[in-house]
């Protein structure tokens, strides 16, 4: 017995194509669109929003397919770059496919012979690339203000360590020499007394 409310039952054969519960549901990766982005108007006609070439979707929605081969380097939905030294995101790659499900109609003369089918309509790709300026403001605030305070840091660190010595050889150079000196004389020679 197959539980068909299992995702990785979805499309197997003993399952009743994709009825769970008294619905139909759309296989992972797919998303049916009812109405129109960003508004409540009813969509003309069935669209299903995916990754180009069904990327993520079941193997079984892709091999159905001819022509159909998801790659992942050239069909994921999304690619972030993050720069590594700020983690912040400074570009990226947004994918998605519009299809078009078609359905065998015995009303309509032409699509009476039509097998239930769904066809890829287009591929909408968005690249996002930062502006110089903005490159250049990250670039300055990550590398060249980081080095130009640790050169001022190094630099009076330098000047206070020179200072410090400077001024300790001038301490103890004046202490040396307001020390009194006073010439000691010594005898090497036997003294000559008149007495003898």
């Amino acid at each position: 017995m197959v539980d068909c409310n299992k995702f990785d039952n979805f499309c197997n054969a003993c399952c009743d194509g994709a009825h769970v519960n008294g619905t139909y549901v759309m296989p992972p990766g797919m998303v049916p669109q009812r109405c129109l982005p960003g508004k409540l108007t009813p969509t003309p006609f069935g669209a299903i929003l995916s990754a180009p070439h069904f990327y993520g979707a079941p193997k079984e929605v892709t091999d159905g397919m001819i022509g159909i081969s998801p790659d992942p380097e050239l069909h994921r939905p999304g690619t972030f770059y993050i720069n590594p030294t700020t983690g912040s995101s400074i570009g990226g790659n947004f994918r998605m496919m519009l299809s078009v499900p078609v359905f065998k109609s015995l009303s309509w003369t032409t699509m009476s012979n039509v097998a239930n089918s769904i066809l890829p309509s287009f591929t909408l790709t968005i690249g996002v690339v930062m502006k110089d300026y903005a490159v250049n403001y990250i670039y300055f605030n990550t590398v060249t203000l980081p080095n130009i305070i640790l050169g001022v840091g190094i630099g009076l660190t330098a000047i206070s360590l020179i200072a410090v010595l400077l001024w300790g050889f001038l301490y103890f150079r004046k202490k040396r020499n307001a020390k009194p000196f006073t010439l000691q004389q010594h005898r090497s020679e036997a003294t000559w007394n008149m007495a003898d």
